[in-house]
């Protein structure tokens, strides 16, 4: 059907043509898309848009043209710069033949540039011998001058062994004398009652509010902040928040932080440690037990145990 309407279109076309010589289309449109064309080309825009055959031929010679388009634009790139060769620009300093991309340039360096425009404002340039014996006189009379450069190297001693280390900015000369230091540096911290770490010196707000409790109820107890313990085991130090040595205790009050599994796996290992080997029990109350005061009633009978004193009701909040 679509052949025949195109067919008797063209046949309509042709009999106006003839009847009007003087126009060589007439405006139409495609029975299928609607397009307006004229009618030299409606029979080709069928064709190509509309059949599946008109599509392939048509994109077949879509990219032949493409590829002899691109094919003639290399050749005659090809013959510009064949004739560039033969009669190449040159620098007007040396005289030396510039490069096809170098065609747009006066000179072939920035060397060349500046002697060029810098002659003109010397006067003349230098021969090389006169250039010669002008750098031959300049060295000697830098020989004849002392320098007063210091010739050195970084040189220091080992904190521990007191042995020279050279182009090493450190403080140690071995990971034995590292070692060393280091120890030395725990156990000064540890008579100045320091933490090993240094987000530690300042109490925190648990340990404040805790000791706050322990004035206002009474608690004659005495104790300690900060306690030191060392593992024989391990060789580590561990540092704990209030000891009180009249009944063997210590209590430990954890952060947020413990919450963290690893941060758990830690203080279970150090728990076993100080109760298996230095048989000293140990109460820990986390960040919430301190708030809500869920473990005040035990932790009242733990103090009071040999003491006699019972402590004030009040919560274990500092709130």
């Amino acid at each position: 059907m679509c052949f025949y309407m195109v067919g008797l279109l063209r046949y309509d076309v042709n009999i106006i043509n003839k009847c009007m010589p003087n126009y060589t289309s007439y405006p139409c449109s495609c029975i299928i898309c609607k397009e307006p064309k004229t009618s030299k080309g409606i029979f080709t825009h069928y064709i190509i848009s509309h059949t599946e055959e008109g599509k392939r031929n048509n994109t077949k010679k879509l990219k032949e043209a493409s590829s002899l388009g691109t094919k003639a634009f290399k050749e005659k790139v090809n013959k510009i710069k064949l004739d560039y060769l033969d009669n190449p620009v040159k620098c007007q300093h040396c005289k030396k033949s510039l490069s096809y991309k170098q065609r747009h340039n006066k000179f072939c360096s920035t060397s060349c540039s500046a002697s060029f425009y810098n002659a003109d404002k010397i006067g003349t340039a230098l021969d090389p011998e006169i250039k010669q014996k002008i750098s031959i006189g300049v060295k000697k009379a830098n020989s004849l001058i002392p320098s007063r450069k210091i010739q050195y190297s970084k040189i220091s001693f080992c904190c521990v062994c007191n042995t020279v280390i050279q182009n090493k900015v450190v403080k140690t000369c071995s990971p034995e004398c590292k070692s060393t230091l280091l120890s030395k540096n725990i156990i000064e911290r540890i008579k100045q009652n320091k933490r090993s770490n240094y987000r530690r010196d300042k109490r925190s707000y648990l340990e404040e509010s805790f000791e706050s409790w322990l004035l206002d109820n009474n608690i004659s107890l005495k104790y300690e902040t900060e306690y030191t313990i060392k593992n024989h085991i391990t060789q580590k130090w561990y540092f704990v928040d209030f000891y009180f040595p009249e009944i063997n205790l210590i209590v430990e009050l954890d952060g947020k932080q413990h919450e963290k599994p690893k941060h758990k796996e830690a203080d279970k290992i150090r728990d076993e440690y100080i109760t298996t080997y230095l048989n000293i029990n140990v109460f820990r109350i986390s960040y919430e037990e301190y708030q809500t005061g869920s473990k005040i009633s035990e932790l009242s009978k733990l103090l009071v145990r040999q003491v006699g004193i019972e402590p004030t009701r009040r919560n274990f909040s500092p709130d």
